[in-house]
Protein backbone atom coordinates (compact mmCIF):
# COMPACT_ATOMS: atom_id res chain seq x y z
CA UNK A 1 0.00 0.00 0.00
CA UNK A 2 1.24 3.38 -0.31
CA UNK A 3 1.22 6.08 2.18
CA UNK A 4 -2.30 6.46 2.48
CA UNK A 5 -3.47 3.20 2.03
CA UNK A 6 -3.95 2.99 -1.60
CA UNK A 7 -2.42 0.61 -3.79
CA UNK A 8 0.72 1.83 -5.97
CA UNK A 9 -0.64 1.09 -9.47
CA UNK A 10 1.83 -1.05 -11.68
CA UNK A 11 4.11 0.72 -13.70
CA UNK A 12 4.36 -0.04 -17.86
CA UNK A 13 8.09 0.87 -18.72
CA UNK A 14 9.56 0.54 -22.36
CA UNK A 15 11.96 -2.75 -22.74
CA UNK A 16 15.11 -1.54 -22.58
CA UNK A 17 17.33 -4.54 -20.95
CA UNK A 18 16.81 -8.14 -21.45
CA UNK A 19 17.68 -11.54 -19.97
CA UNK A 20 21.12 -12.50 -18.33
CA UNK A 21 23.49 -12.89 -21.20
CA UNK A 22 23.88 -9.44 -22.38
CA UNK A 23 21.99 -7.42 -19.80
CA UNK A 24 22.32 -4.44 -21.36
CA UNK A 25 21.16 -5.49 -25.03
CA UNK A 26 18.73 -2.79 -25.80
CA UNK A 27 15.29 -4.71 -27.37
CA UNK A 28 13.86 -3.03 -30.57
CA UNK A 29 10.65 -2.12 -31.19
CA UNK A 30 7.82 -0.18 -28.54
CA UNK A 31 6.94 -3.13 -26.67
CA UNK A 32 6.12 -2.56 -23.19
CA UNK A 33 5.74 -4.33 -19.68
CA UNK A 34 5.29 -4.27 -16.38
CA UNK A 35 7.18 -6.28 -13.30
CA UNK A 36 4.95 -8.60 -13.10
CA UNK A 37 4.18 -9.60 -17.32
CA UNK A 38 8.11 -10.11 -16.98
CA UNK A 39 8.06 -12.34 -13.95
CA UNK A 40 4.90 -14.27 -15.07
CA UNK A 41 5.60 -14.57 -18.61
CA UNK A 42 9.31 -16.22 -17.61
CA UNK A 43 7.37 -18.65 -15.45
CA UNK A 44 5.16 -20.02 -17.34
CA UNK A 45 7.68 -20.09 -20.19
CA UNK A 46 9.86 -22.02 -17.72
CA UNK A 47 6.92 -24.34 -16.66
CA UNK A 48 7.37 -23.52 -13.17
CA UNK A 49 4.52 -23.76 -10.67
CA UNK A 50 4.79 -20.42 -8.14
CA UNK A 51 5.11 -22.83 -5.42
CA UNK A 52 8.49 -24.00 -6.77
CA UNK A 53 10.00 -20.74 -7.71
CA UNK A 54 8.96 -20.16 -3.43
CA UNK A 55 10.96 -23.45 -2.87
CA UNK A 56 14.10 -22.16 -4.97
CA UNK A 57 13.57 -17.95 -4.00
CA UNK A 58 11.93 -18.11 -0.45
CA UNK A 59 9.89 -15.90 -2.46
CA UNK A 60 6.30 -16.60 -1.12
CA UNK A 61 3.63 -18.30 -3.34
CA UNK A 62 1.15 -15.27 -2.24
CA UNK A 63 4.04 -12.65 -2.84
CA UNK A 64 4.85 -13.95 -6.41
CA UNK A 65 1.20 -13.99 -7.30
CA UNK A 66 0.58 -10.41 -6.27
CA UNK A 67 3.73 -9.58 -8.39
CA UNK A 68 2.32 -11.34 -11.38
CA UNK A 69 -1.04 -9.55 -10.70
CA UNK A 70 0.89 -5.80 -10.98
CA UNK A 71 -0.61 -5.78 -7.16
CA UNK A 72 2.69 -3.79 -5.84
CA UNK A 73 1.44 -2.48 -2.71
CA UNK A 74 4.30 -2.43 -0.98
CA UNK A 75 7.27 -2.24 -3.48
CA UNK A 76 9.61 -5.52 -3.43
CA UNK A 77 12.71 -6.07 -1.42
CA UNK A 78 15.75 -5.61 -4.12
CA UNK A 79 16.67 -9.13 -2.39
CA UNK A 80 13.37 -10.85 -3.47
CA UNK A 81 14.09 -9.76 -6.43
CA UNK A 82 17.07 -11.10 -7.02
CA UNK A 83 16.25 -14.48 -5.79
CA UNK A 84 13.39 -14.58 -7.87
CA UNK A 85 15.27 -13.42 -11.28
CA UNK A 86 17.99 -15.87 -10.00
CA UNK A 87 15.63 -18.99 -9.84
CA UNK A 88 13.96 -17.40 -13.02
CA UNK A 89 16.81 -16.58 -15.28
CA UNK A 90 15.91 -12.82 -15.61
CA UNK A 91 18.06 -10.23 -15.53
CA UNK A 92 17.58 -8.39 -11.99
CA UNK A 93 18.72 -4.83 -13.51
CA UNK A 94 15.78 -5.33 -16.14
CA UNK A 95 13.47 -5.77 -12.97
CA UNK A 96 14.82 -2.79 -10.96
CA UNK A 97 14.31 -0.37 -14.21
CA UNK A 98 10.61 -2.11 -14.47
CA UNK A 99 10.03 -1.33 -10.69
CA UNK A 100 11.12 2.47 -11.11
CA UNK A 101 14.43 1.93 -8.94
CA UNK A 102 16.62 2.71 -11.91
CA UNK A 103 15.65 4.58 -15.03
CA UNK A 104 16.31 3.32 -18.16
CA UNK A 105 18.77 5.64 -19.15
CA UNK A 106 20.50 5.11 -16.22
CA UNK A 107 21.66 1.55 -17.10
CA UNK A 108 21.61 2.64 -21.24
CA UNK A 109 24.55 4.86 -20.18
CA UNK A 110 26.68 1.85 -18.95
CA UNK A 111 25.97 -0.27 -21.80
CA UNK A 112 28.47 -0.85 -24.96
CA UNK A 113 27.49 0.21 -27.93
CA UNK A 114 27.69 -2.03 -30.53
CA UNK A 115 27.29 -2.52 -34.06
CA UNK A 116 24.33 -2.31 -35.31
CA UNK A 117 24.42 -6.60 -36.80
CA UNK A 118 25.48 -7.68 -33.52
CA UNK A 119 22.54 -5.63 -31.63
CA UNK A 120 20.47 -7.53 -33.99
CA UNK A 121 21.57 -10.87 -32.92
CA UNK A 122 21.61 -10.52 -29.26
CA UNK A 123 17.18 -8.77 -29.81
CA UNK A 124 17.27 -12.79 -31.94
CA UNK A 125 19.04 -14.67 -28.84
CA UNK A 126 17.30 -12.35 -26.58
CA UNK A 127 13.41 -12.62 -27.42
CA UNK A 128 11.29 -13.63 -24.57
CA UNK A 129 9.35 -15.83 -26.88
CA UNK A 130 12.23 -17.80 -28.66
CA UNK A 131 12.33 -21.34 -26.65
CA UNK A 132 15.00 -22.21 -24.59
CA UNK A 133 16.26 -25.02 -26.52
CA UNK A 134 15.77 -22.99 -29.85
CA UNK A 135 18.32 -19.95 -28.05
CA UNK A 136 20.77 -22.81 -26.85
CA UNK A 137 20.72 -24.54 -30.59
CA UNK A 138 21.19 -20.59 -32.13
CA UNK A 139 24.28 -20.12 -29.71
CA UNK A 140 25.72 -23.88 -30.71
CA UNK A 141 25.31 -22.98 -34.23
CA UNK A 142 27.44 -19.38 -33.64
CA UNK A 143 30.31 -21.55 -32.04
CA UNK A 144 30.72 -23.94 -34.16
CA UNK A 145 30.46 -20.60 -37.67
CA UNK A 146 32.91 -19.33 -35.07
CA UNK A 147 34.81 -22.22 -34.31
CA UNK A 148 34.99 -23.24 -38.14
CA UNK A 149 35.93 -19.60 -39.14
CA UNK A 150 38.94 -20.07 -36.67
CA UNK A 151 40.70 -23.32 -38.01
CA UNK A 152 40.47 -21.65 -41.49
CA UNK A 153 42.35 -18.87 -40.05
CA UNK A 154 45.10 -20.45 -38.28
Amino acid sequence: MGSRGKAIPAQRTPVEIDEVGAPYACVMGDTSVTFGDYIRERRREKRLPQEAVDAQSGVSRSTLSRWERNQLADPPTPEHVRKACAVLGLDPIRAAVLLGYLKPEEVESTRPHLPPEIEEILDVLQDPALPDEEREELRAYLRVRRDMHRRRAG
